[in-house]
């Protein structure tokens, strides 16, 4: 999972490192994938099916850097587009906290009907681009009163693979 924020001149997402010190930022949490497998996951079982074996992301806590595992998590099958909380997600258990990060509303086309993904998401920024050119993003998004807890309880924080 990569952590990155959106540019304020473009469209795309670029490293936090990048952004401008006056721009407002909106933290993003994504996972990369290849531009091809990308166009070919079309609908909810297209996703479960390729991302059966969870994501790997890094959290620091008390002064060390972990990679941990988060599994993927799928108990409606068709997400109900008004409740965040019927989508897939991606789950682990930190110090006794439970941590989700569901498939976010920013991955369908929300104009069809029939609940299509269209992951077209891209990195726009200079310092990942040779790693992240050919990748489309899938956007997560966490659960904040989750997260903050873990941060503010534990001292645990989520953080970019660079």
């Amino acid at each position: 999972m990569r952590i990155l924020t959106s540019h304020k001149n473009h469209k795309g997402l670029i490293s936090i490192l990048e952004a401008e010190s006056d721009a407002p930022q909106n933290v993003v949490f994504c996972v990369p994938i290849q531009d091809d497998i990308a166009s070919d996951i079309e609908t909810i079982f297209d996703f479960v099916s390729y991302f059966r074996e969870g994501i790997s992301t890094r959290i620091k806590h008390n002064g060390k850097t972990t990679v941990i595992h988060l599994k993927l998590f799928n108990e409606f099958g068709i997400p109900i587009l008004d409740k965040i909380n019927s989508f897939p997600k991606f789950t682990t258990k930190l110090e006794n906290h439970q941590v989700d990060f569901y498939l976010s509303r920013a991955n369908f086309n929300e104009k069809d009907e029939k609940k299509l993904l269209e992951i077209n998401n891209f990195y726009s920024g200079d310092q990942f681009y040779e790693e992240l050119r050919n990748k489309k993003l899938v956007i997560l998004q966490p659960n904040w009163t989750q997260l903050d807890n873990l941060f503010l309880k534990e001292g645990i924080l989520f953080i970019d693979w660079q």
